[in-house]
């Protein structure tokens, strides 16, 4: 392997996040596990406010990506439905 497919093999590795790579985190969220409010982070860019170290996102300053997975049915807190 040629230095330079060295080099882009590491930034896709060190820059690429897909979904498919990252675990929910049920506990991100203190009422997470409670019925009607269940509801599983997955984090892309950097820990956010939750401060936990997760080796398997992409590391940033000041900025965070993460997708809230909700699952269908009754009792989603209000600030998280969609309309």
């Amino acid at each position: 392997m040629t230095q330079t497919a060295q080099s882009l093999e590491h930034l896709l590795v060190s820059h690429v996040a897909r979904f498919t790579d990252r675990k929910a985190d049920w506990d991100a969220f203190a009422d997470a596990r409670v019925e009607g409010f269940r509801r599983a982070q997955h984090r892309f860019i950097g820990s956010g406010a939750s401060g936990k170290a997760d080796a398997a996102v992409i590391p940033a300053e000041h900025f965070t990506l993460s997708i809230m997975f909700v699952p269908p049915g009754p009792g989603t807190p209000l600030s998280l439905r969609q309309s």
